[in-house]
């Protein structure tokens, strides 16, 4: 596949080029190898760049005024959803083997296992006789859907166990989950092509997550000593951490959200850090809340404290609800009673603030309303400072 990008500014235009049979333009050659007289076919999608230079986030449009027209920068339809569900199955799958083949007497570190693995799974296959139906998946013009991954054969490792990390250092982590995963999806169908259909955005997240991965290891090096860090990869618990943290790294797009999901990590494996079945929880609470939840409960915690760090002057009130103060500190939520009033349900459903409703005094305004379990996620999900610092 060969790809072009084109500036036009507000939108980006993307060519590229795939193979297609040359008896049926609509059927995708995903073995070239297999099908010697493939024909190649070129394709354009279009995104919009929206102002903070963010383009279309998880969707495609066929044209420029299409694009142009575009005000809704992530949609993450049950497309995404699924890839995001295939990688979690390939994680855990990748981990499943290397457990498997280490109680089976097998003696290479992580990423020795890796490349030798890919290496055999990528070596060219012998030429045989095959119907040449069996290399070509179909395709239409409509967006693409995805086909459910086939059921494991009889003897193959059960996904789900977890074991030690296939890596050795920093970002080798995220790294061997990406290069192992990719490995294992399987050659042709749908699920290759949504995955060379989402690429631009899908590789753009996965590195912007193994930057911040790499920097959170980076960070436990320096707090631990090298027996606890070498630990860390026979922790099933922290494994188990990482492995969720990720794949809620990958369905968003949002700094703060991939900035609490890496104080996460590091916190899971410092000597102070909540029971196993709290941290678990708080990396949910992560994946399924905004970032806007995120500042708001920040606030809550301590509304006076909100005012002096972002240099804001409180607002002149005797007494009132201690929404009219929240929008003082919140700029972007003046008028947005509706949607702060649903974050405010969704903060309150999982325990995390207690009720703000109602008419308060001045001091009370600015009184703390975060539950002691508001208070250790917010702990959690903040990197603490080093000992020295």
């Amino acid at each position: 596949m060969t790809r072009k990008t084109i500036d036009h500014g507000d939108v980006v235009e993307t060519r590229y080029t795939i193979l297609t049979s040359p008896d049926d333009p609509d059927m995708v050659v995903l073995r070239p190898d297999l099908v010697p007289d493939a024909v190649e076919r070129e394709n354009v999608y279009f995104l919009r760049r929206f102002k903070d230079g963010q383009l279309c986030d998880g969707h495609l449009h066929k044209s420029l005024d299409e694009a142009l027209a575009c005000t809704d920068r992530t949609k993450l339809d049950a497309l995404w959803q699924d890839l995001a569900r295939i990688m979690a199955d390939i994680q855990r799958q990748v981990n499943a083997e290397y457990v498997e083949y280490r109680k089976n007497g097998g003696t290479l570190g992580g990423d020795e296992w890796l490349e030798q693995r890919n290496e055999e799974r990528n070596k060219p296959p012998k030429r045989r006789r095959v119907k040449a139906s069996a290399a070509v998946h179909s395709a239409s013009s409509a967006r693409p859907t995805l086909a459910r991954m086939a059921g494991k054969k009889k003897g193959e490792p059960k996904a789900g166990a977890l074991g030690p990390l296939p890596s050795q250092t920093n970002a080798e982590l995220a790294q061997a989950i990406v290069r192992a995963g990719l490995s294992v999806v399987p050659a042709g169908g749908a699920i290759a092509e949504l995955l060379a259909f989402l690429q631009p955005t899908f590789g753009r997240r996965r590195d912007v997550w193994l930057q911040e991965l790499a920097d959170g290891f980076e960070d436990l090096k320096d707090r631990l000593d090298a027996a606890e860090f070498e630990a860390l990869r026979h922790n099933e618990l922290f494994v188990t951490v990482v492995f969720n943290a990720t794949q809620a790294a990958m369905r968003t797009h949002q700094p703060e959200k991939l900035e609490a999901l890496r104080a996460a990590v590091v916190n899971s494996a410092l000597p102070m850090a909540p029971d196993e079945h709290t941290q678990l929880m708080f990396i949910r609470f992560v994946d399924e809340l905004t970032a806007l939840h995120l500042r708001v409960l920040s606030y809550y915690r301590d509304p006076a404290g909100w005012f002096a760090r972002h240099d804001i002057a409180r607002p002149d009130m005797s007494m009132g609800p201690r929404s009219a103060i929240m929008e003082a500190a919140l700029p972007d939520l003046r008028g947005q009673s509706e949607v702060y009033g649903q974050v405010m349900r969704e903060l309150s459903a999982r325990g995390l603030v207690h009720d703000t409703t109602g008419m308060v005094s001045a001091q009370a305004l600015y009184d703390p309303q975060t539950t002691s379990t508001g208070n250790r996620f917010l702990d959690f999900i903040t990197a603490p400072p080093l000992a020295h610092e």
